[in-house]
Formats: C-alpha cells, structure tokens, sequence
C-alpha cells in the first residue's frame, strides 16, 4: 500500500499554484517538478521549510533531470524560494 504524505512544501505549492492559475498561466511542468521536490523532501525526512539545505535541492536535481528536463540546483533553488517570499 502506497501512502501518500505530504512534504514541507504541500501548502505553499498549492497556493502558489492557485495564484499562477488566477493570473490564467498554465502550470503543469513546474507543478510536476515542485511536487516531485516535495516528494523528495519527504523521502529524506525533512519535515519542515527550515530544514532544507542545499545538499536537498543538490541531490533532486541529480535524480530528477531525465524526468522534467534540465533540472538545476538553482531551478531547484528557486522552487524553495517561492515558498519563502512570493
């Protein structure tokens, strides 16, 4: 059984997201990275926004860039930075 919980950045995704559509943009790539991020956070037990670190956003970058494309770490970086201060 596949349970699914979710990560540090669940909210803040899903209001970015919702802020995105509102302005009519079309979100679906970068929806499927930043849940893919949040997935990965959750997977290396960090449970809150304060506990991502480079080394995070370093290793999702190295796992994920056959599946969304040239994933950096400062693509990454800024995904985490939504969540800070959008």
């Amino acid at each position: 059984m596949n349970i699914h919980r979710e990560g540090p950045l669940a909210n803040s995704i899903s209001l970015y997201l919702s802020h995105k559509h509102a302005l009519g943009k079309r979100m679906e790539k970068p929806e499927s990275v930043l849940r893919l991020l949040d997935k990965y956070l959750v997977e290396q037990k960090v449970e809150d926004l304060n506990q991502i670190s480079q080394v995070h956003l370093e290793g999702f970058s190295v796992l994920v860039p056959d599946v969304v494309g040239a994933v950096t770490t400062s693509y990454s970086a800024q995904c985490v930075d939504f969540s800070i201060g959008w």
